[in-house]
């Protein structure tokens, strides 16, 4: 049995799948003791009958297709597709149509795991016939013009990437007689768009579904007809819509959130003024296991003052707004900080006073003066490491519970300076400001939290 020893290199598909023709109708694959072994050959007879043998001694589940391939038109072969269990083995009679073998082209057993590996072998083609049956030209000239009015997809060009809640344009093309429909499944093999092609050549466009991270889709084609069905399937990764700019409000029904002062004595009263078109809502002042410390309904005024407690040392809080506007809901948060009072210098030693940002730390690569007292490890939640020449490193800790976390730094004029994307489940986190930055700059954190967005904004000194 001879086989088909194409060599052409067949283009990378996204999701980084390997797709390559093998040059004889068997394949030995051996990769980390994991192996797939395959054997395809044609049965005697006027028949267009092959044996299929696989072995799959992989730990994955193996997805088997059949097709006979004419030119650049499949055509999909019964059973069409099938699946092998890991570590099994499958031994089956491929019956190809006359009508189908005798037009000529090549039975494709493709393999897909991991890779995606085809095994080809030559289908007897109407020169088979021509010398057995009589009006061999009659037979020639009936099989093209079948092939012709037999549905077929010429061009099919998915992209393999895109983005989820945004629009997917597919160029296409069919021939022959028949009807073309189109399905958009996932991982979980749901179909999650469809629709049907009332032109043989134009563009599919629908909207990717959202999703907050990367998802895996199989985009199928189906031209139907009286004369048999062409299939089409490619790979498509939807990567998660991009998050909201640093700048962004948590949403349109808070304007603005401000504090008099991030440092407040303990004990003492912390005033917040606010903006929101919301009709309901809460002003709360929370710690970072969000503990509620105080709390009060938002006012008309958009001014609400709320006492703290006694902690007796310095505590890290954060004041949060929650409103509701009918079923629209938003909240927001911003940084402080309850401090006891700072004792009185000793007269026989000149004080050393640092100034930073509540909740945060200021260190230098300066030598500590040795009137100094550095903070606490445990209350260091902002710490900026760096020089001038190379540039400064700011280290935060993350709010428990925050997914899709972004930091930027921004200028006091609005500028974005520099940005990050935090991975989920990280309780820390850093960002780079560039070389030569210096003065006040702003951490912005935005996240989701709950059912709703929130942004956290810090002030930071940078030396």
């Amino acid at each position: 049995m001879s086989v088909s020893d194409s060599n052409l290199p067949v283009p990378v598909h996204a999701a980084a799948l390997v797709m390559r023709e093998l040059p004889a109708a068997s394949l030995m694959i051996d990769t980390a003791g994991s192996r797939l072994g395959g054997e395809l050959r044609r049965l005697r007879g006027m028949r267009a009958r092959y044996s299929l043998k696989l072995a799959n001694d992989s730990p994955l589940h193996l997805m088997v297709t059949l097709r006979a391939r004419r030119g650049d038109v499949e055509r999909r072969l019964q059973p069409g597709e099938f699946w092998i269990d890991p570590n099994s083995n499958a031994d089956l009679v491929i019956d190809v149509p006359s009508y189908v073998a005798y037009a000529g082209g090549s039975l494709v057993v493709r393999l897909v795991n991991a890779q995606i590996y085809e095994m080809v072998a030559p289908l007897p083609g109407p020169a088979a016939i021509l010398g057995a049956v009589a009006g061999g030209l009659a037979v020639a000239a009936a099989a093209a013009a079948f092939v012709f009015a037999t549905p077929r997809i010429e061009v099919f060009a998915v992209t393999p990437i895109g983005v989820a809640n945004s629009l997917l344009r597919v160029p296409y093309k069919t021939g022959g007689i028949g009807t073309t429909s189109y399905e958009l499944v996932d991982d979980r093999g749901i179909t999650v768009k469809s629709g049907s092609v009332r032109d043989r050549a134009g563009a599919i466009a629908f909207t990717l579904p959202s999703a907050q991270r990367t998802r895996s889709y199989i985009l199928h084609m189906r031209d139907e007809g009286a004369l048999g069905t062409a299939e089409r399937a490619e790979p498509v990764t939807a990567l998660p819509e991009p998050a909201l700019p640093a700048t962004a409000v948590a949403s349109s029904l808070i304007d603005s959130l401000a504090l008099d002062s991030s440092q407040i004595p303990d004990g003492g009263i912390v005033t917040v003024r606010y903006q929101t078109s919301a009709h309901s809502g809460v002003v709360a002042v929370k710690d970072a296991q969000d503990t509620v410390w105080a709390h009060e309904k938002i006012s008309p005024t958009g001014v609400t003052q709320l006492r703290l407690p006694r902690f007796g040392r310095d505590k890290e809080l954060r004041v949060s707004l929650t409103v509701a506007n009918g079923d629209s809901h938003a909240a927001s948060s911003v940084g402080m900080e309850s401090v006891m009072p700072t004792p009185k210098p000793n007269a026989a030693q000149p004080s050393v006073v640092a100034f930073a940002p509540a909740g945060e730390s200021v260190q230098r690569n300066d030598p500590p003066a040795a009137q100094s007292t550095p903070a606490p490890v445990a209350q260091q939640k902002i710490s900026v490491v760096g020089t001038n020449v190379a540039g400064f490193t700011i280290h935060t800790s993350i709010a428990s519970g925050a997914t899709n976390v972004r930091l930027a730094l921004e200028t006091n004029e609005g500028e974005t300076i520099a940005s990050e994307f935090v991975p989920d489940g990280a309780t820390t986190a850093s960002i780079d400001a560039p070389p030569g930055t210096h003065g006040r700059v702003v951490l912005i954190a935005t996240y989701d939290r709950g059912q709703g967005q929130e942004s956290t904004v810090k002030p930071i000194d940078i030396p």
